[in-house]
């Protein structure tokens, strides 16, 4: 897939190598939800959520849940 055929809001997060999974997390913490309600959505482990989140946030180059939904607002995964 070329990022020509990418809208332009998921191109940060294609050029950051999100997976679906991570976008998904990312959009579930920029609605607010804990990593215990996040866990319990997803269907997997609490202690999984936050391993993911801290993956997360080094591909994204943040260092906090706020920074990480700013992010998801200024890309368009929200």
């Amino acid at each position: 897939m070329t990022t020509a055929s990418v809208p332009a809001t998921g191109q940060i997060a294609l050029r950051r190598n999100l997976t679906e999974r991570e976008k998904e997390v990312l959009s579930l913490v920029a609605k607010g939800l804990t990593n215990k309600e996040i866990a319990s959505h997803l269907g997997v482990a609490h202690e999984t959520v936050k391993s993911e989140l801290k993956r997360i946030f080094r591909k994204i180059d943040v260092l906090n849940r706020t920074q990480a939904a700013v992010f998801c607002a200024k890309n368009g995964l929200v």
